[in-house]
């Protein structure tokens, strides 16, 4: 929502309004219009705004799965998050939180439901908990750890009043960022420190 309130009120509200109309052709269109849309929402107050931010997280809500880079699912083990995932459970978890007092009890259940179930526990079991795969922060260079795992971080704050667990998510994706910030580099795989005079970051 930041990076969409640079420009003006104006253009931001002209972007709301298209995407209440066009189909998006791919999941960069949808986040972009969902972002739109939840940022006119909060803006004007205007329900159709929600309303069309709703019918659109429901895209991702209908999926099997949420993973973009659909190679990584024939990989042994499969992978069953990726970057598009820590993207997709960003946007539709800052878009939930926007739209939170236009929708139906029902509604919040069930949009939530389908965010833990699309997202935030594939990412948990890949990135975080370790009980079916370890990843370590070497596996994907230095950015795919962070922008999958606090990608789930935003989504499951977005859900803590739907879910139960999530503060205990919340609690373990912390952890993980402090294991990510403090990384030291590897010398077998070149990796340098993530964050040092000469670190990654």
């Amino acid at each position: 929502l930041e990076r969409r309130c640079f420009g003006s009120r104006s253009q931001a509200h002209g972007q709301a309004d298209e995407a209440m109309t066009r189909k998006p052709a791919n999941d960069r269109e949808l986040n972009a219009a969902l972002m739109d849309l939840a940022l006119a929402y909060r803006m004007t107050g205007e329900r159709r705004y929600a309303d069309r931010a709703k019918a659109l997280l429901d895209v991702y809500a209908a999926r099997p799965n949420w993973v973009t880079d659909k190679p990584l699912l024939a990989r042994t083990p499969v992978w069953n998050s990726d970057l598009g995932m820590g993207t997709s459970a960003y946007v539709y978890g800052l878009t939930f939180d926007a739209i939170h007092d236009a929708l139906t009890p029902a509604e919040r259940d069930r949009l939530a439901k389908a965010l833990v179930k699309g997202a935030i526990k594939p990412i948990l079991g890949d990135w975080v908990d370790g009980a079916e795969r370890i990843h370590s922060l070497d596996t994907m260079g230095h950015n795919w750890f962070s922008h999958i795992v606090f990608g789930a971080g935003v989504a499951a704050i977005a859900v803590k009043t739907e879910e139960p667990q999530a503060d205990a998510w919340i609690r373990r994706i912390d952890e993980a960022a402090e294991e990510w910030a403090a990384y030291d580099g590897g010398a077998i795989e070149t990796k340098p420190q993530h964050f040092a005079s000469n670190g990654a970051f």
